[in-house]
């Protein structure tokens, strides 16, 4: 015998669907936004251009496996900076190229990509 469902039921499960669809379509009005704790400080981050000056292994096989790129870069005073930073994209980069990226004027050290700094100012 087959079990049957009654009409409240289809109703109860049609709202249910509905506010799912909802909530999915408006959920960066509904939702706040997790980033928001951060548009203050990276606000002030300024972009760039930075040169991979070397590439190196992590040292680790498989999992946690990445390649470290060091970079260099000048700031808004004409300072040149070197950091150490975990590879930005997955295509393949030689030394040399130049990536784009956002620095702390405050700290040069601390360093984004722009996918990352994008990110979080949506």
């Amino acid at each position: 015998m087959m079990y049957r469902l009654k009409p409240a039921q289809y109703a109860l499960f049609a709202v249910a669907c509905a506010l799912c669809v909802a909530l999915y379509i408006y959920k960066d009005k509904i939702l706040p936004n997790p980033n928001e704790a951060y548009k203050a400080h990276y606000s002030t981050f300024v972009h760039t251009d930075a040169v991979i000056v070397s590439q190196r292994s992590n040292g680790r096989v498989r999992r946690g496996a990445a390649m470290l790129w060091t970079l260099r870069f000048k700031d808004t005073n004409g300072e040149q900076h070197t950091v150490e930073r975990r590879q930005m994209n997955t295509l393949g980069m030689d030394n040399g190229d130049t990536v784009a990226i956002w620095y702390d004027p405050q700290n040069p050290n601390t360093i984004c990509s722009e996918r990352e700094y994008r990110e979080i100012m949506r």
